[in-house]
């Protein structure tokens, strides 16, 4: 049977689909191509704001228009969420929760013999295992790795610790052996160590730390590069960022969640930082890695946001001079403090300020991509497009340039001549 699989929001879901696809290619199933009719349909979903919600729903219902025969498998967040299932039900042959994803070729199997709908769920709330999930795609040049899921933060807006649970860590052994497999059997340059909250990683295992993990790369070989997933800023400390200064193979791209630039607004988010201890964080990693690329969330529009809050939130975003920032409007979750609270600003006020925060930081990323103009980087090459190469250097600046179709998968260096909107161009040395 051929499937296919479309993924939903963060880079945890992305790896979980991975997983999903190699399971139903070991039994015998076939990943359809672009546009091809398929038998079974994966949608796996994302709740962290309604939007993500509507589409998920939006691409499970044309996916059964364009397969009225297919399987239609529902799993994720959005399905996970109480109050949001039954209308995945509603639609769907197989609904699942986040925990049962490896479950999903046998409940296939099961769907086909029976022909009987199919709801499966775990409390979330209530587990303690990180699940046995390991992907070798060896489809892209970068590889994703998930070592940790869950969230015990419990931010005033958000969803994810009802439906993705506590925190859980991949154990240390089975990390540094995935990572080691992606290496030697897949080829890939780059692991991508991902989780929910990553920077809990080892918390809940109790003698390892994220940074444990990340020495333990360092030492595999062939592995040239480590990226990390999205950080609190919690995570940036003197201590981390001196045994980060040690590794060689870590890229110098940190994604700090920042959600406000506004002390008032981020007491109500129920943040553990301010401002001011974001800053120094970046302080930090600017003063240690000359290269170092910062980029952040943002929600605008939260309950209470008034117009000076907003105010310091822009002059904030200016301040830090952000590579990318990206931006949400404030999305009611049911069940979330937030929901609860007083202040609500109208769909017109937050689209406008979603408006005037972005082009504050398209004027940032102008500026970043500026400053890497007339310099040298190591690009590792991705994809060629209309011949073209397109690669990224370890601080995640899109590059492209003229060279041969064969130096996709491996590190070349680029003389940075221009710099766009969004990348920059070169040539090879």
């Amino acid at each position: 049977m051929k499937f296919s699989i479309h993924t939903l929001g963060c880079k945890v879901n992305q790896y979980e689909s991975e997983v999903v696809a190699e399971e139903l290619e070991k039994r015998g199933h076939k990943k359809a191509s672009q546009g091809e009719a398929c038998d079974i349909c994966f949608i796996n979903t994302c709740a962290v704001t309604e939007e993500s919600v509507r589409k998920s729903l939006q691409i499970i219902r044309r996916a059964k228009r364009l397969n009225p025969n297919a399987i239609i498998v529902s799993a994720g967040c959005a399905s996970q969420s109480k109050d949001h299932r039954i209308r995945f039900e509603e639609v769907c042959d197989i609904v699942i929760g986040n925990k049962n994803k490896p479950e999903i070729p046998k409940l296939i199997e099961k769907y086909i013999a029976e022909r009987k709908k199919i709801s499966s769920f775990t409390e979330i709330a209530e587990e303690k295992e990180f699940e046995p999930m390991t992907a070798i795609t060896g489809e892209r040049t970068r590889a994703t790795l998930k070592v940790q899921d869950g969230c015990n933060n419990f931010c005033s807006y958000c969803i994810i610790p009802y439906v993705r649970g506590r925190i859980r860590s991949k154990a240390f052994d089975l990390a540094v052996n995935e990572i080691k497999n992606l290496v030697e059997k897949s080829c890939y340059k780059e692991i991508v160590l991902t989780g929910i909250h990553l920077d809990n990683y080892g918390k809940d295992l109790g003698n390892v730390t994220l940074m444990d993990l990340l020495e333990a790369a360092e030492k595999v070989e062939g592995l040239e590069r480590i990226r990390l997933s999205s950080l609190e800023p919690t995570f940036i400390t003197k201590e981390n960022v001196e045994r980060m200064k040690k590794l060689t193979k870590i890229c110098h791209h940190f994604h700090l969640s920042l959600q406000s630039g506004c002390d008032e607004t981020l007491a109500r988010m129920n943040r553990k930082y301010t401002t001011t201890d974001y800053e120094n964080c970046v302080n930090l990693l600017r003063n240690a890695f000359e290269d170092t690329t910062i980029t952040t969330d943002i929600i605008v529009g939260f309950p209470g946001e008034t117009e000076e809050e907003f105010a310091k939130t822009m002059a904030f975003a200016k301040k830090i001079g952000f590579a990318k920032i990206h931006i949400f409007p404030f999305s009611e979750r049911q069940g979330t403090a937030a929901a609860k609270m007083e202040g609500k600003l109208s769909a017109e006020i937050k689209n406008k300020r979603v408006h005037i925060l972005n082009e504050i930081a398209s004027e940032t990323r102008k500026e970043f991509l500026k400053k890497t103009v007339g310099k040298t980087v190591s690009v590792l090459f991705e994809t060629e497009k209309h011949g073209k190469l397109h690669g990224y250097t370890p601080n995640y600046i899109e590059v492209i340039a003229e060279g041969p179709k064969d130096l996709c998968n491996k590190i070349a260096n680029i003389y940075v001549t221009g710099a766009d909107e969004d990348y920059v161009f070169g040539k090879l040395i």
